[in-house]
C-alpha cells in the first residue's frame, strides 16, 4: 500500500475532526483521489476556519464529489 502525502494526512485528520467515522472519511478520500482534489478540500475547511464558518459532513462529502467529478 502506498504512503500517504502530508496533504492526505492533514485532510484526514481535519475530517476527523467534523465527523470521526471511518466510512465517512473513506468515502471522501475515495471521491477526492488526487493530490489537487485533497489540497482544495483541505484549504475549503481552512477558509471555512478563518471565517468561523462550520463545516458539516455534509458539506464535505458533497464538495468531495462535486470536485472529484470535475478531475475526471
Amino acid at each position: 500500500m502506498a504512503e500517504l502525502s502530508n496533504t492526505a494526512k492533514q485532510l484526514i485528520v481535519e475530517l476527523e475532526k467534523i465527523r470521526d467515522d471511518e466510512d465517512f472519511i473513506l468515502g471522501v478520500m475515495s471521491n477526492a483521489k488526487s493530490e489537487d482534489a485533497r489540497g482544495k478540500l483541505l484549504d475549503y475547511i481552512h477558509m471555512a476556519k478563518r471565517m468561523g464558518d462550520c463545516v458539516t459532513s455534509d458539506d464535505m462529502a458533497i464538495l468531495s464529489l462535486t470536485i472529484g467529478q470535475e478531475n475526471e
